[in-house]
């Protein structure tokens, strides 16, 4: 695998975008909801970690062909039969 500049720099900026929205997210939480916990980061970071789980099901689909989500849908189908 080749070492791409342009690729790194994305992940990067994606990363550093990802930190900003947590930490923007955990100071809402801080002065808006002293007392209601982590609502606002928990929101933001399951949405984070949601785009890059499907993120990567799609690049294992692109580089294999194979899909990720249909192959459990296909595991798990005879599984939950009576």
């Amino acid at each position: 695998m080749a070492f791409i500049s342009r690729g790194v720099r994305r992940t990067i900026d994606k990363a550093s975008m990802y930190f900003i929205a947590v930490i923007v997210a955990h100071g809402f939480d801080l002065i808006y909801l002293p007392e209601g916990g982590l609502i606002v980061s928990f929101a933001v970071s399951s949405v984070i970690a949601s785009t890059e789980i499907l993120s990567v099901f799609e690049n294992v689909q692109r580089k294999t062909g194979v899909s990720i989500l249909k192959a459990i849908r296909k595991l798990f189908n005879g599984s939950f039969k009576p």
